[in-house]
C-alpha cells in the first residue's frame, strides 16, 4: 500500500511513474492483516509526532480513496488475572501525553462493550477508540488513483535485482526485462532487504512469517477488535534481529480478532521465524487460532474456516521505519519496515513525494537508512 500510495502522489505531482508489483496490489501483507487503523503501536519520539498527524488526516483522506470502508472501531487488550492493571497503562503513557484516549475498564464494562466473550482468567482490559478499513479496497484504490494520475502498473513481474554503477541505481533486472530510470523508490515489505542487498544496500530489516485465518459470515459477534496484552510480540522479534533473521522453528501464536461488517471474524495471529519467504499455511497454525477463537468466543463454535493465509511481515531492531536513501546509491529511495502501516500510509506517501520532489527528508530524517551506517 506504501508503494501503491506514492506512486498515486508522484504521478499526481506529474512525474513519470512504474509501479512494478510481482503479483497484485494487496496480494501481500497489504492485503493479509486485521484491516486496524492503529495508532498504538507509535514509539515515542518522531513517530508518535507523525502518527498522530496521521491519524487526525486520516478520516479525510479515506474519504477521499472513496469505498475503503473506513469505520471507527473500539480494540480490548485484555489483561490477564494476576497481572497489574495499572501497570498495562504505563506503555501507554506517551499516547495520552500525546492526546490519545488510553483507560483502564474493569471486567463489567468489558462484559458490556463485548456481550460474547468469556472474561474468565481476565481482570480488565485497555481500552482505546481506533478504527478500522478494508485493507483490499485501501490498497487498490492507492493503485487506481496511481493509473488514474498517469502512472503504468507492471502486474505479475518480480524484480530479481537491482543493477548499481557507482553511486547510482542504472536499472531494474525483472522477469520482464531491464527497467530503467532516474529515481527508484524501493517499498517492497519483507523482500525490500533481499533486493537492496542486490544494489550493495545490507538493511538490518528482518521479517516474520504471520498466519491468520477468517470465518464465514456469523451474526454478530466481535463488536471491536479483542485481543491480549503481552509483549511477547516484540521479544520474538528482539530474538529473531539477534540471530539476523535466522529463526527456523521459531514460533509465537497471539489472540486478536475483529468482525468485517459482511459478519466474518478475522483471527490471528500464529508467527514463524524465517529465513525464507515459505507462505504455507500450516494445520497446526489453523488448529491453534481455532482453539483461542473458542476459548473467547465459545458462540463460534461450528463455524467454517473459508481462507487462510501466511505472509511474510517486516520489522527493525528499533521498531522504527526505514525510509529515505542510503550514503549509496543516491537514488535509491527507501520505504520499509513500518508498524501499523494502514495509519501511517496516506501521510508517508505525502511526505516521502515531497522528499522527492526536493523538498528534503524534513520529518522523515529520524528514519534514515544512514542511521544504521553511522552506528557501525
Amino acid at each position: 500500500m506504501v508503494g501503491a500510495a506514492t506512486a498515486a502522489r508522484l504521478a499526481e505531482a506529474g512525474l513519470g511513474v512504474v509501479l512494478v508489483d510481482q503479483a497484485e496490489p494487496a496480494a501481500g501483507a497489504s492485503g493479509g492483516n486485521h484491516s486496524l487503523v492503529l495508532w498504538c503501536d507509535a514509539e515515542p519520539g518522531p513517530s508518535l509526532e507523525l502518527t498522530r498527524r496521521a491519524w487526525d488526516e486520516f478520516a479525510g483522506e479515506a474519504a477521499s480513496l472513496g469505498g475503503v470502508g473506513f469505520r471507527p472501531i473500539h480494540t480490548l487488550g485484555l489483561i490477564r488475572d494476576g497481572e497489574d492493571p495499572s501497570a498495562a497503562l504505563g506503555p501507554c503513557a506517551h499516547l495520552t501525553a500525546a492526546g490519545f484516549v488510553t483507560e483502564l475498564v474493569d471486567i463489567p464494562a468489558v462484559r458490556e462493550l463485548e456481550p460474547y466473550l468469556d472474561t474468565a482468567g481476565f481482570c480488565g482490559a485497555v481500552l482505546q477508540q481506533q478504527a478500522a478499513v478494508n485493507p483490499f479496497a485501501f490498497t487498490l484504490a492507492w493503485a487506481d488513483r496511481a493509473r488514474a494520475a498517469g502512472a503504468e502498473l507492471m502486474t505479475q513481474t518480480r524484480v530479481t535485482g537491482i543493477e548499481r554503477h557507482g553511486g547510482q541505481v542504472t536499472a531494474l533486472r525483472t522477469t520482464t526485462g531491464r527497467l530503467a530510470a532516474g529515481l527508484y523508490v524501493l517499498a517492497a515489505g519483507a523482500w525490500t532487504r533481499p533486493l537492496a542487498l542486490t544494489a550493495g544496500v545490507d538493511l538490518p530489516q528482518w521479517h516474520i512469517i504471520g498466519e491468520a485465518c477468517v470465518t464465514e459470515a456469523l451474526p454478530p459477534l466481535v463488536h471491536g477488535l479483542v485481543g491480549v496484552i503481552g509483549a511477547e510480540r516484540v521479544a520474538f522479534e528482539g530474538r529473531l534481529a539477534a540471530l539476523a533473521g535466522e529463526g527456523a522453528g521459531m514460533r509465537l501464536t497471539e489472540f486478536g480478532v475483529i468482525q468485517s461488517p459482511d459478519g466474518n471474524l478475522i483471527i490471528g495471529q500464529v508467527s514463524h521465524g524465517g529465513p525464507g519467504f515459505d507462505v504455507t499455511v500450516r494445520p497446526s497454525s489453523l488448529r491453534d487460532m481455532a482453539a483461542e477463537l473458542l476459548r473467547r468466543y465459545p458462540r463460534a463454535a461450528g463455524a467454517s474456516l473459508i481462507r487462510a493465509w501466511a505472509r511474510p511481515v517486516p520489522f527493525t531492531p528499533d521498531h522504527q521505519p526505514i525510509i529515505g536513501c542510503p550514503a549509496e546509491p543516491t537514488n535509491l529511495f527507501i520505504a520499509s519496515g513500518l508498524k501499523s502501516t494502514i495509519i501511517i500510509t496516506p501521510l508517508l506517501s505525502k511526505l516521502i513525494a515531497a522528499s522527492i520532489l526536493g523538498g528534503g527528508p524534513g520529518p522523515l530524517a529520524a528514519f534514515s537508512p544512514r542511521r544504521f551506517e553511522e552506528v557501525a
